[in-house]
């Protein structure tokens, strides 16, 4: 949130506390038989200033022979999939719940896409290829912070799980994903998997409480490496739905996300919705 914002708000609800402290006096028309007075009021309401920052695009790179995207020689980046870090972040003077669907809303005709950790088969350490010849073989994965700091500027810094290649990462224990698998979908309605990102009120003179108003994902998963991918072949769509929230419902209407494998480890922002409460 930009300071002016900050005093703008902090200016309004000085204004609105004074107006409600003052005591105004009327004057009705008395006589020794007594009489009668009418005062009304208006109320004005205390509006809260919602600016909550989305990723601009959600664009990632397919990597099937796993070459060195990297600029950084000292940190190689050979993953087949090859994805920024994407943050959500509430910079309001609220708490807000954003309600997180990404889905695969455009595929190749040849595109075939895994649906679930169990069928993401290895052949050794790589994605099985597809039995249908010409197809192309992909497993996709939303994983979720399970942690995130900022530094002394607000620069974040996102931890999350990782695909382990030819690993069942379907019934591990230990080094299982926190995340989703990306299913093909029109428009979401039918995604099962909805992380809620509920985060904190925005305190620009905090920064320890900054990351608890972000949440944030990123990509990953397999690829066939012998299978032949163009731009274009897959489109990924997010869509986020906003709430605004108070405090009670903060503590009370929330708990924390499972993934499609009832894995929890999610950063303590990453929630779902806890029963009887609903969107």
């Amino acid at each position: 949130m930009k300071l002016r914002k900050v005093i703008a708000t902090m200016t309004a609800i000085s204004a609105v506390s004074s107006m409600f402290a003052m005591t105004a006096f009327a004057e009705g028309e008395w006589n020794t038989n007594g009489g009668k007075a009418e005062v009304e009021g208006i109320p004005s309401i205390v509006s809260p200033t919602i600016e909550v920052e989305l990723p601009g695009d959600l664009s990632f790179g397919i990597n099937p022979l796993k070459m060195d995207v990297s600029e950084d020689p000292d940190n190689p980046n050979t993953n087949p999939i090859i994805s920024g870090d994407y943050y959500v972040t509430n910079y309001s003077n609220i708490p807000v719940a954003v309600r997180t669907t990404t889905f695969v809303s455009a595929a190749n005709d040849k595109v075939e896409l895994k649906s679930s950790m169990v069928k993401a088969d290895w052949v050794g350490n790589e994605l099985k290829g597809s039995d249908t010849t010409g197809n192309k073989a992909i497993w996709l994965t939303q994983l979720y912070a399970t942690k995130i700091t900022t530094n002394a500027e607000g620069v974040p810094t996102m931890t999350t799980t990782s695909v382990i290649p030819g690993s069942t990462v379907s019934n591990a224990t230990t080094g299982y994903l926190v995340g989703d698998t990306l299913k093909k979908s029109t428009d979401g309605t039918d995604v099962a998997q909805k992380p809620i990102f509920v985060l904190d009120t925005y305190d620009e003179a905090n920064p320890a409480k900054w990351s608890a108003s972000m949440a944030g994902f990123r990509f990953d998963g397999a690829v066939d490496p012998n299978a032949v991918f163009e731009d274009g072949d897959i489109t990924v769509k997010s869509v986020f739905e906003l709430k605004t929230l108070t405090p009670e419902q903060v503590a009370g209407n929330f708990e924390a996300y499972k993934n499609e494998n009832t894995k929890s480890g999610f950063y303590d922002t990453i929630k779902t919705m806890k029963s009887p409460a609903t969107w």
